[in-house]
Formats: structure tokens, sequence, C-alpha cells
């Protein structure tokens, strides 16, 4: 027979909830003294759809579908009622925190369209069976993507949706689907099945856990729908996924599209992001910057071409290449949670006539305006027009901290105004777009008569990511090198190298 001992004058007492907040059906634990003869557990005055007394200070309740947010009470049958701390119900724990339609559009920032969940309770949510579901703005058919898996207190959840080729990939995805929204109005809505709604909202329509509409849709909650996103943002739930006032235009806002999965906020392993070509030249200066995400610690390479070494605590490859070939490198970047490992294609030209190098070393010179002008590299002096020397600037890619950042007007050039001596063997650099803009395409030419005449060595476009241009000349002659773009406008889309 299970005997208690009450203490004090034998009135029950509450010291403390977990968790204390939750959906309906979470099973709380209830702290406390005194409980004996316990005929009732109440969630804000109603009763418990059931509720287990494991001991004298500790009972296991679960929240009814009734309840709402208040005080929790535990009732006995002769020794009063206690009441204890308030517990928040959660009709909708988890919800739509951030929406993003434009996914490999033209100008995107990312290549898939993509819903983000939140779960914003104290306790895990498992949404097997689930469903994100999307309609046009006007529209009354809706297209749904299933869920799965367990989402973890306050953890987001990544639903990636249709897209295309332009713009940078998501992390990983929790959940796909096919669904292709629009990036500038619709309807997005969350239900605990995978039957899709009908008609053109599904407010008061059975296992709805959370609705948007967005920019000039039929349907929202509350006064008015969320802001339209666009290719370059997508639409917030603030408080970092967790506000809802029940009004789509108070509590969504729009920003710099940032998908983030259940992962986010923990330490993940690094991903290789630096090119996976690199060139350089027999007895020549070579460098290259291993580049990886999540905060790597330390570096590594291997199967390097002999007279190049790698700095483990920095990434950069250099050194003096001693023999022509091509080689394989593994490269890998490494933190706490493992090891990102890519390889990079090293070619080695024997060059062309002399075997010195020069490199147009940035960190020397200082150029703080577009206007043209002239400065020395590395003993060379050079002409920039429509060019500075930058790197203070967020958008600036660089490997050190200074690059050359060009505008894209029909004038843009840097010229080499000194001819380097020993030969021209091997073009070659790195470059990035600035930022978001829209690139066009250069051209980098040599010559050998003192700028006389220039012969086209190639051309490119920057991109979102970084690349190598590489072009093999191998002219015994003394030269010179310039880069120009092929615009005929004054458009302003700013290059780095």
């Amino acid at each position: 027979m299970k005997q208690f001992v009450l203490s004090g004058s034998g009135a029950p007492g509450i010291s403390s909830l977990s968790p204390t907040s939750g959906a309906v059906g979470s099973v709380v634990t209830i702290t406390g003294s005194n409980f004996a003869e316990v005929t009732n557990v109440r969630f804000n005055g109603f009763e418990a759809a059931t509720f287990t007394v494991d001991s004298l200070t500790q009972i296991t309740a679960t929240v009814p579908s009734t309840a709402n947010t208040g005080p929790v009470t535990v009732v006995t049958a002769n020794r009063g009622t206690a009441t204890g701390p308030s517990f928040t119900v959660m009709q909708a724990p988890v919800l739509i925190s951030q929406v993003y339609g434009a996914g490999g559009n033209t100008g995107a920032l990312l290549n898939a369209d993509y819903v983000e969940l939140y779960n914003r309770s104290d306790a895990a949510v498992n949404l097997s069976g689930w469903s994100v579901q999307y309609a046009s703005a006007s529209g009354t058919s809706w297209q749904a993507a299933s869920l799965s898996g367990t989402l973890a207190a306050k953890k987001y959840y990544l639903v990636k949706l249709a897209g295309g080729t332009t713009g940078a990939a998501l992390p990983t995805a929790d959940a796909t689907g096919t669904m292709n929204m629009s990036g500038t109005q619709g309807k997005v809505a969350l239900r605990n099945t995978t039957t899709t709604f009908t008609g053109s909202t599904p407010i008061g329509q059975t296992g709805l856990q959370s609705f948007v509409g967005y920019g000039s849709a039929n349907a929202y909650e509350g006064s008015g729908s969320a802001p339209a996103p666009s290719s370059t943002t997508s639409i917030f739930r603030a408080g970092g996924g967790s506000t809802s006032t029940g009004d789509n235009k108070t509590d969504f806002s729009a920003g710099s599209p940032s998908p983030r999965n259940s992962s986010f906020g923990s330490v993940v392993a690094p991903v290789i992001t630096s090119p996976t070509t690199a060139s350089g030249t027999v007895g020549q200066s070579f460098s290259y910057q291993i580049a990886a995400n999540n905060s790597p610690t330390s570096f590594a390479a291997t199967g390097l071409p002999a007279g190049l070494t790698v700095s483990t605590s920095t990434g950069l490859i250099s050194g003096t290449p001693s023999t022509a070939g091509t080689s394989t490198v593994t490269i890998s970047a490494i933190n706490s949670a493992g090891t990102g490992t890519g390889t990079v294609t090293v070619t080695i030209s024997s060059g062309g006539g002399g075997g010195s190098s020069y490199t147009a070393n940035f960190e020397d010179g200082s150029k703080e305006a577009y206007a043209s002008g002239s400065v020395t590299l590395n003993g060379l002096s050079w002409n920039m027009t429509e060019a500075l020397i930058g790197g203070s600037d967020a958008g600036d890619f660089k490997v050190g901290s200074k690059s050359v950042r060009l505008r894209g007007y029909s004038s843009s050039v840097m010229a080499m105004l000194a001819d380097t001596t020993g030969g021209m063997g091997v073009i070659s650099f790195q470059h990035r777009r600035y930022g978001t803009d829209t690139q066009i395409e250069w051209i980098v030419e040599y010559s050998t008569n003192g700028g006389s005449v220039w012969t086209e060595a190639g051309r490119f476009t920057a991109g979102a990511t970084a690349a190598t241009f590489t072009s093999t000349v191998n002219s015994g002659s003394n030269g010179r090198v310039r880069i120009r773009t092929n615009a005929t406008s004054t458009s302003n889309r700013p290059t780095e190298r």
C-alpha cells in the first residue's frame, strides 16, 4: 500500500512546471509538495485530459484540448487547492516563420523557393503526416508538400520547393516539395494532415496550424496581408518566428533571405567554397586560398605540386612551383563538427620566355576613388579608370585585405603602364562580382609592343562565387596586361579582382 507522509500543514503546493508552455496534448510535470488525495488538475480552470500522481512531490498531467493560457491548479479532496505558475498554451506551436518565392528567377539570390517553420514551444513536435500548402494569390486550388520527422523545441525546419539555376543553393532542406510559388504574391498554410485545403482561404478549416497571405493575396490573417517579397527579399515573422498576433500585416516584414534548417545554430562541418581550378607557372610565385563556410579552424591539402605548401591555420597554399604538370589536390577545412573536403585541379605550365614572374600585389597600393589615376603595384605602374582598390566594404571579395573593384562602365579599365621582363607565360587571377550586382563581360588583353597593339587573352563574366581566370600566353617578349569592360553603356556593375 502506497503511503504519503505530509509536511507542514499538509496543504498542497506547486513550485514549478516543466515545460512552462506547449501545445494541447503536451505532458506537463508539476513539482510541489503534499500531493495527496488529489482529485483534479486544471489548466486555467479546465480539467486535465489525464493526470497521474507520481509521488507526494510530482504529478504528470496532459494539457486538455479546451485549455488556454493561465495558472495550473491542483485540487485535493480534503486539503485544499494549490495554485501554481501560469502555463502558456500554444494552440499552434509550429508557425510559418519565413517565405521566399523567387528562387531561381532572374536576379534571385537563392536558387529555390522555400517555406521555413519554427517550433516556438518548449516541447518537440512530430511533423509526420503534416504538410505545407500553397495557393496563388486569388486561387482556390492548393498544392501540398508532405513533412516528416520531429521538430525540436526552439528549432527551425526548412521546406525546399521548386527553383531554377540562378542564385546560391539553400542549406540542406528538412523536407522538399514541387510547388512553384509566386515571388511576390500568394498564400501559404501549415496543416497537421496532408489533405489539401479547399476554397480561397484555409481559415476555419480543421487542422490549420499557421497561415500567411502575402502581397496582393485575397486571404490572410488579421487586418491585411504580409508585405510582398521579391527576388532579393523574403518575408519574416517577428520574434525570430515566434510572434503571432493573428495579423499577417503586422507579424511579417521583408528582409534579405536567410533560410534556416533544423541544424541552424548548431556547429556544422565546413563546406568547401573555393574555386575548383588553379594554375601557375614553373619558377613563378603561386597563391591559392582555401575557402569554406561554417567557420573552419584549420586546413589541410594533400597532393600538392612540388614547391607548394599549405598554411594549416589560414588555408593559403603558396610557394614557387618547380615542376610542370597537372595535379589533383585534395583540400580540407576542419572544425569541431567535422571535416569538409574538396578537390582542386592545379595546372603548372613551363612558362614562355624567361622564368621570371610578376604579381600585382594590391596590398601595395591605395586608390579610394573611381576617377582615372595611376597606382604602383609591386614596382610597376598601373592606370585604373572607373576602378579603385577596396577592402573595407563588406561586399568586397579579396584574398588578403584588398582587391580591385571595377565598375561596368564602357570606360572601365585597369592597365599596366610598363612591361614585365623575362617573357609572359600565364595570366591568372581570381574574380567575383561585387555584392549582388548584375554582371557584364570583361576582356583580358596583353601587349608585347608597349601598348600599341593589344591581343585578346580571354574573356570572363564574374559570378556570385569566386572563380579563376587563366590564359596561357607563352610569349618570349616583355609585355603588359590590361582588363577592360565589354560594355557600351554607363551602367554600374562592379566586379572584383
